[in-house]
């Protein structure tokens, strides 16, 4: 007997949205280092920016790299990609704030403690609801 496994059209959003993700935790590192060491930023403000600009640059790279997903309305998607992620940022930034400002982690650790914590939570949640394709049933 076998197992089901993951559709290869699935392991490939997969793995793209896991590079996206890598870039993403990259970048909202480097923006949250950025901002604190050399524009001397709060850390609170610093993260909370970095969250925003990574925001813009993941709708577009989710659309068009990770889920294929362009041939569906782009007001539909971003209305419902800027919903969930609005949700999960906020979490994200309260757990951070609760990290960093509560318990005294440093704000990298902090950081990247968050970011990991939401990887996999995201990818199912914009794979199934946002940039999922529309069954057969729903199609005219």
């Amino acid at each position: 007997m076998t197992r089901p496994s993951i559709s290869a059209p699935r392991a490939g959003r997969a793995i793209r949205f896991m590079i996206l993700s890598g870039i993403s935790f990259l970048g909202n590192l480097g923006i949250t280092h950025a901002l604190t060491q050399h524009a001397v930023w709060p850390a609170e403000l610093a993260f909370a920016a970095s969250l925003v600009i990574i925001l813009i640059v993941n709708f577009a790279c989710c659309r068009w790299f990770v889920f294929q997903a362009s041939g569906q309305p782009i007001a539909t998607q971003l209305a419902s990609f800027l919903t969930a992620t609005i949700c999960f940022r906020g979490l994200e930034y309260a757990a951070f704030l609760g990290l960093h400002s509560l318990l005294g982690i440093h704000y990298l650790i902090a950081t990247a403690t968050v970011l990991i914590a939401g990887f996999a939570a995201k990818f199912l949640f914009y794979n199934r609801f946002v940039f999922g394709r529309p069954s057969a049933a729903t199609q005219p």
